[in-house]
């Protein structure tokens, strides 16, 4: 069975959407959910509320129509809606007044956060004024003797005490009734009160537009209008009958007894009776009740239905408004989604940092100059967008588009920032940015080279040095603007060889350092637009093992005749540090310094020699202490006691060959010195 109207219902819900929902939408629904409230609440208590559930059965109505497309209908309400609003207005134009001033009389904090009204111990007004009056009400409607008295609460009674005669005396029932005494001067008009004190007598009330009983008189009218208008209470004693009563916020009870009065009197005193204290501990003792059956384990289905019953009613008792806040705000929730679904308002969106695109930075850069940006100027701190919801809602901070044409530059270094969407654009109403310019410095373009450097960091582990490092290239190419250029001051790449045990092979990146030996880090660079010829490059760090090993010296040096070692021929030090490769040290335990180049001269006496020990290291070995290049040889030479007398000749030569060794050791003694 085809139903016309569920097809388009059908495509209606399909084609819903659920609006991005921001926290300034969470304000703007608790705000409306609380304006809605307070007017559900007014409504409630005044003849509009009869109406309200006229114009409910009318929307739906037009709801059946629009879902069922009756033209007819939806034709009548098309062309009347608009009278009907304006009719609506003027006819609840007083009740609209009435909700305005109430709305502004409360405590917008308290009347959320607190569900009763604030009350204290001391309240608005002394029990003996609640005496008084309540005495001079049941004396006075005992003799028939008419009255009204108005009791002001938080809207002002200035403007109708000025009507009256002042009076500002203590309330007592003696001088009430003596006011409203007949054939006295006072007794005609109202008794405003405020606080514990009478303010005027003989005031004029406005009276009353609503239908009230025929049997009631001028009194009861003016009583309800003064009502109607403000939050007093006022108390009427019927000239007629006697009988007492009291209007409060457009409402009467008549016919009171003196005990009805003075509750009236006491919950207008804002004062916390025994029978609300007990209310209130009995709501805290709910609540609490209802946080202990939360924490409850369920053990059946069927206690814990008849448990959800019972939390309901226990809010109930906790706040009697609670299904009125809650249609309130689900309320609120629906007047939003259709404001933001069906008319779609134009709303802002906020991008902070957008990056600007430099476009054709190839026409400075053809001319031989290069351009840098100043002040940061590529990157606005703040756009603002404007358009339909529905659009702002797929849009992101990537979508928005920042360019600057270099061939718009000005004289002075200014370039027009255009700013636009990659979507959507023609349904932006408007974009703006914080900054409008980017401003650029152009200069002429550098190129230099520079010796590349290879810093280490760390020391070896223990046994172990650092040989030598050796870079791929020693020099790198800098370009870029020639300010920036000349400040470089060196270019290094740094190995870590800490705890190293062999040796490393890296490719550590290129750091430069301006000429104070600051490090200009990788965002000035890109900021200055320098450019390095290569990024990074290979290094080698070359770690050698270390090994302790001993001096020996050659024993066949030449000696006269009838001379002799005194001892071997010794080195000072008598070891030295080196470092090699482990495979090569692995064989050597000694460095052995030759016979020949201790001495080649015949040698009747001591001697020492300064010899260079670094030439008799084997290949692929190094000194690991520099300090211990030089070696001092020390010979010790001493008559030979067993050898022939020698011949004359013989002795006049080795004589003279003693005097030239003498006279050489004798030079070397004073080198060494």
């Amino acid at each position: 069975m085809n139903i016309p109207g569920i097809d388009s219902f059908y495509i209606f819900i399909s084609q819903l959407r659920i609006p991005a929902v921001r926290w300034t939408d969470v304000v703007e629904v608790l705000i409306i959910a609380y304006l809605a409230y307070h007017i559900l609440l007014w409504i409630k208590n005044t003849r509009a509320w009869q109406l309200m559930k006229g114009i409910s059965v009318v929307l739906a109505i037009a709801f059946a129509a629009a879902f069922f497309n009756m033209t007819t209908i939806l034709w009548i309400f098309q062309h009347f809606a608009g009278i009907a609003v304006t009719a609506l207005v003027i006819i609840l134009q007083p009740e609209l007044r009435n909700a305005m001033e109430e709305l502004g009389r409360r405590n917008f904090l308290s009347s959320i956060f607190r569900m009763e009204p604030s009350k204290t111990e001391e309240g608005r007004f002394s029990d003996r004024t609640i005496n008084e009056l309540v005495r001079a009400c049941t004396e006075m409607g005992r003799v028939k003797t008419g009255a009204l008295i108005v009791i002001e609460q938080t809207t002002p009674l200035v403007e109708y005490a000025r009507s009256g005669i002042d009076i500002d005396g203590i309330v007592s029932s003696q001088l009430l009734i003596n006011i409203f005494e007949k054939n006295t001067p006072l007794h005609d008009g109202a008794v405003i009160i405020k606080g514990n004190r009478i303010v005027s007598a003989t005031s004029y009330l406005p009276l009353s537009s609503s239908r009230l009983d025929k049997n009631l008189g001028t009194r009861h009218r003016a009583g309800m209008g003064i009502s109607e208008e403000t939050d007093a209470l006022t108390l009427i004693v019927s000239e007629e009958t006697g009988f007492i009563s009291y209007t409060y916020k457009g409402q009467l009870w008549n016919k009171v007894t003196p005990e009805e009065l003075r509750g009236a009197l006491i919950r207008l005193q804002n004062k916390l009776s025994e029978e609300e204290v007990k209310n209130r501990n009995n709501a805290r003792s709910a609540f609490r009740s209802i946080l202990r059956d939360r924490r409850k384990p369920q053990r059946s289905p069927f206690p814990r239905e008849r448990k959800e019953v019972r939390m309901i009613d226990k809010i109930k008792n906790l706040d009697p408004n609670f299904r009125l806040k809650v249609v309130s705000f689900l309320l609120a929730v629906v007047i939003w989604y259709m404001i933001n679904y069906f008319s779609d308002p134009a709303i802002r969106m906020t991008v902070n940092n957008v990056k600007v695109d430099i476009l054709h930075g190839e026409v400075i850069e053809d001319r031989g100059d290069v351009y840098t940006v100043l002040d940061n100027t590529d990157v606005i701190p703040v756009v603002t967008l404007q358009a339909k919801r529905s659009v702002i809602d797929k849009l992101e901070s990537k979508n928005i588009i920042a360019t600057a044409d270099a061939r718009d530059m000005m004289d002075d270094g200014s370039v027009r920032i255009v700013l636009t969407t990659d979507k959507y654009s023609s349904s932006i109403e408007r974009i703006s940015g914080s900054i409008s310019n980017v401003l650029l410095r152009v200069e002429p373009k550098e190129t230099r080279s520079i010796n590349l450097d290879v810093d280490t960091e760390g020391r070896p582990a223990d046994g172990f040095i650092l040989y030598e490092t050796a870079a791929e290239q020693n020099q790198v190419s800098i370009s870029g603007p020639q300010s920036y250029v000349n400040e470089v001051g060196r270019a290094a790449a740094s190995v870590d060889i800490t705890g190293a045990e062999r040796s490393i092979n890296s490719y550590p990146d290129i750091t430069l350092y301006n000429q104070e030996g600051i490090e200009i880090t990788a965002e000035e660079i890109k900021t200055h637009k320098l450019h390095v010829n290569i990024s990074s490059v290979k290094v080698i760090a070359t770690i050698y093992q270390t090994k302790e090993v001993g001096i020996t010296c050659g024993s066949e040096v030449p000696l006269a005749y009838g001379y002799k070692l005194e001892s071997e021929p010794v080195a000072e030090p008598s070891s030295i540090l080196i470092a090699g490769a482990a495979g090569i040290l692995r064989d050597i335990d000694t460095i052995e310094i030759p016979a020949e180049d201790i001495s080649q001269e015949t040698l009747y006496t001591n001697m020492h020699k300064l010899l260079k020990i670094r030439k008799y290291l084997p290949e692929g070995v190094v000194l690991a202490d520099d300090s211990q290049e030089n070696v001092t040889v020390f010979v010790r030479v001493t008559l030979d006691t067993g050898t022939e007398e020698p011949e004359t000749d013989q002795l006049d030569e080795q004589s003279g060959e003693a005097a030239t060794e003498a006279s050489t050791e004798t030079s070397a003694d004073s080198d060494t010195k």
